[in-house]
């Protein structure tokens, strides 16, 4: 079985290769990458491989940014030293998200998670039949957040959320009951994260609910002024270019 693993830290990858062939001793390693552009390359020049380790943060992007470049034709196991993107990884070929440092235990879990998925597909779809079982599993959206408030940590529900504002360098979210509290994610993660049936990127600094909009007004040169509940500070705008769809997704 050949394995790819694109990592940007040489003594990470070497560490890795080497607990994946004291699980999966069969294992060929075909390839080793330190950089999207890399990876790109390397799946474009070769036959794909059974499966791919992944590192999330590489020196010249995030490995995301891989699969808009070229078609990754096999499962992932993603590794990663942050939790935050435990969502958006579960968007593409993933088989699981392991969090550095690797535990040797949790690896074997997530290549018998693998294996499994793959014998339980007819011998003759190979790893065509896992890649489309990966890409058509359910979306999977946020569903809560946690905010600090003191000395304490509050778990808040996706469906207590009116908008998310970006405002000189930080993010907050309010909430229906008009609470506001700061966030530790920026715009471009949280619009990855929610589910666009309820929540639209207005413009560069909100993101807004459907249920928050309380009514929309036409302003100057085919411009939207959206009015909020709870109410808003700063008026939100929706420029010219967007404004219609935003109102095809508010009246769907």
């Amino acid at each position: 079985m050949k394995v790819l693993i694109v990592e940007d830290e040489s003594g990470a990858a070497r560490r890795l290769q080497k607990m994946i062939l004291n699980i999966l001793p069969e294992a060929e390693i075909a390839g080793t990458c330190d950089s999207v552009a890399g990876a790109v390359k390397w799946l474009k020049e070769n036959t794909p491989p059974q499966l791919i380790f992944m590192d999330i943060q590489l020196a010249d992007g995030l490995s995301f940014d891989i699969f808009s470049r070229v078609q990754v034709n096999a499962p992932v196991i993603f590794t990663t030293a942050y939790d935050e993107y435990a969502l958006r990884a579960f968007k593409v070929n993933s088989i699981d998200y392991l969090l550095k440092p690797i535990d040797s235990n949790e690896l074997q879990q997530a290549i018998h998670k693998f294996k499994s998925t793959a014998e339980s597909e007819n011998h003759d779809s190979g790893i065509h039949g896992i890649t489309e079982l990966m890409l058509s599993r359910k979306e999977v959206y946020r569903t809560r957040f946690l905010v600090s408030k003191g000395h304490k940590w509050i778990p808040i529900s996706v469906h207590e959320v009116a908008w998310f504002i970006s405002e000189e360098k930080h993010v907050s979210i309010v909430m229906k009951n008009g609470q506001k509290h700061l966030l530790d994610s920026t715009l471009e993660q949280l619009e990855e994260q929610l589910n666009p049936e309820q929540f639209i990127r207005a413009n560069r600094k909100f993101i807004v609910c459907d249920s928050a909009v309380a009514s929309i007004e036409n302003g100057f040169n085919g411009k939207l002024h959206v009015n909020l509940s709870p109410a808003s500070e700063e008026q939100m705008t929706v420029s010219r270019d967007k404004a219609g769809e935003f109102r095809k997704w508010l009246a769907r």
